[in-house]
C-alpha cells in the first residue's frame, strides 16, 4: 500500500514537472484591446495601397502605436502570438477591439 502511494506520487509530480507552463499576458486587458483596435485601423487604412507602400506604412505604423500605448513592438507581437494560442481569447479581445471601433465610428459619425 506504501509503495503503490509512492509511485502514484511520483508519477503525479513527473506529470507536473513536465507539464508546459503557459505563459501569461504582460499587457493589461484594456490597452491590448486598444491596441488591437489600432492595429485594426491601421491595416484598413492600408487596403488601397500598393504592397511597398502598405509594408512602409505598416511598419511607421507599428512604431507609433507602440509609442503612443507605451510598449515595445517585441511585447505587443508577443502577447499577440500568446494570444493566438488560445483562439477563444483571442476571439473575445478581437470582438472588443471590434466593438471599441463601432464606438468611434458613431461618435465620428456624430460630430
Amino acid at each position: 500500500m506504501k509503495k503503490s502511494s509512492f509511485v502514484i506520487f511520483f508519477g503525479l509530480m513527473c506529470f507536473i514537472a513536465c507539464v508546459k507552463k503557459e505563459e501569461s499576458l504582460t499587457i493589461e486587458k484594456e490597452k491590448l484591446i486598444l491596441i488591437i483596435a489600432d492595429l485594426h485601423f491601421a491595416e484598413a487604412s492600408l487596403e488601397n495601397l500598393d504592397s511597398l507602400r502598405s509594408d512602409s506604412l505598416q511598419k511607421i505604423y507599428n512604431q507609433q502605436i507602440s509609442q503612443i500605448h507605451g510598449v515595445s513592438e517585441e511585447e505587443i507581437k508577443k502577447n499577440l502570438d500568446l494570444l493566438k494560442q488560445n483562439p477563444k481569447n483571442m476571439f473575445e479581445y478581437v470582438r472588443a477591439a471590434s466593438d471599441s471601433l463601432r464606438v468611434w465610428e458613431s461618435k465620428q459619425k456624430n460630430k
